[in-house]
C-alpha cells in the first residue's frame, strides 16, 4: 500500500513540475494575460511561486535581477521532496 501511495505522489509531483516548466517556458513567448491557456497555467503554478518570490525579494541580488529565480527554487524543493519520498520505503522496513 505504501509503495503505491509513494508512486502516486511521485507522479503527481513530477506532473506538477512539468506544468510549472511549461508555464515558465510559455511565459517567455505568450505575453497576453488574457490568454486562457496561460491563465490556467498561472492558476496552477503561481500559488507556490508567490511565497518563494517574496522570500527571494528580501535579498538585493534577486530584487534587482531581471530573471525570476522562484521556479528554479521550486524545482529544487520538488526534487528534494521526490528524494525524500524515495527514502520512505527504506525507513519503514
Amino acid at each position: 500500500m505504501i509503495p503505491l501511495l509513494i508512486l502516486i505522489l511521485n507522479q503527481i509531483i513530477t506532473l506538477y513540475a512539468a506544468i510549472v516548466l511549461i508555464y515558465c517556458l510559455c511565459s517567455w513567448f505568450i505575453r497576453d494575460n488574457s490568454n486562457r491557456f496561460m491563465q490556467i497555467l498561472a492558476m496552477i503554478s503561481e500559488p507556490p511561486l508567490i511565497p518563494i518570490r517574496r522570500f527571494l525579494w528580501r535579498f538585493e541580488f534577486f530584487r534587482n535581477s531581471p530573471v525570476d529565480f522562484s521556479p528554479l527554487v521550486l524545482f529544487l524543493l520538488l526534487r528534494g521532496l521526490l528524494s525524500l519520498l524515495a527514502q520512505i520505503p527504506g525507513w519503514l522496513s
